[in-house]
């Protein structure tokens, strides 16, 4: 065997052995956080996205992590701007999966007697009142519902989320001063 032959061995088991690892201390981090705001028995209320979302967002690395393998293990030459389409390609998919997966695995809505806790990657963790809630509407296009509020923003409440249903019916029943602007063709099951 010759030594070229043996250092791309290496470099190619060191380069699987890196990703392995760094996507195992991510998704360990962000199985730690979903199971923290796990629901309670006899606790809180919980929406939150399903586990098949979940496999679903962890799913979506492979495509990155197929177009890397592929620069990085083929055998053919390939073109410095050929190299650079494919890395730039992954890197979209790969912004996307990580979107998708800080979703899935960070956002949570509680709620309770005093109010709704909502965690997001995007504005953090939330406590808002049922006082400060004004009116939900639902946007067809991104298929979410909005709580929108007198001082906390908007709270996005997803079709794909678990427990939408018996958050909005909470709002419904408990809090007639929010302004329900849910069209009719919107099934919130």
């Amino acid at each position: 065997m010759n030594e070229e032959f043996l250092v791309g061995i290496g470099r190619h088991v060191i380069t699987k052995v890196l990703i392995i690892a760094c996507m195992t201390a991510l998704f360990a981090y962000l199985k730690n956080q979903a199971d923290h705001w796990a629901g309670l028995e006899g606790g809180p209320q919980m929406a939150s996205y399903p586990s098949g979302f979940r496999y679903f967002a962890v799913f979506a690395w492979l495509l990155p992590a197929a177009f890397a393998y592929g620069v990085f293990t083929s055998e053919t030459p390939i073109s410095e701007s050929t190299r650079n389409v494919i890395f730039g390609v992954a890197a979209v998919f790969a912004v996307a999966a990580a979107a998708m997966t800080l979703e899935a695995f960070i956002v949570r809505m509680r709620w309770d007697d005093s109010g709704i806790e909502v965690r997001t990657p995007w504005r953090g963790y939330r406590k808002v009142s049922w006082g400060a809630l004004r009116r939900v509407d639902y946007s067809q296009t991104n298929r979410w519902f909005r709580i929108h509020t007198a001082d906390q923003g908007t709270i996005y409440l997803h079709d794909f989320m678990g427990g939408r249903s018996e958050l909005l019916q909470e709002i419904r029943t408990n809090h007639e001063h929010v302004l329900m602007e849910i069209p009719p063709v919107v099934h919130e099951n």
